[in-house]
């Protein structure tokens, strides 16, 4: 594999294959805070917490609280429609270039 890229000049590929190799599996590591803010890494407990978290984000006692809603008012606007002259003259204005 490594051959193959020195062999393609594919220097970038050929050193990240060289570094993985020579520092060796490095698992990913994870952490997240609890309510208090401390830092929690053991899986078990970083899973409590998002039960948790999620827990009381679905099943809050009043969500209004949250979150803000804002609910819009209906337009209530009537728009009318342009005639057919109107759209032919809309169409004939856009294609010369506005120069009618």
């Amino acid at each position: 594999m490594t051959e193959s890229d020195h062999r393609a000049h594919r220097s970038r590929q050929l050193y990240q294959k060289v570094n993985r190799m020579r520092k060796g599996y490095k698992e990913h590591e994870i952490f997240i805070r609890n309510k208090n803010g401390k830092l929690i890494i053991t899986k078990m407990e970083i899973t409590e917490r998002w039960a948790e978290y999620f827990e009381q984000l679905l099943n809050g006692e009043d969500p209004e609280e949250m979150f803000d809603y804002i609910q819009e008012q209906p337009n209530n606007c009537e728009y009318e429609t342009p005639t057919v002259q109107e759209k032919t003259t809309r169409k004939t204005q856009n294609a010369m270039g506005g120069l009618c």
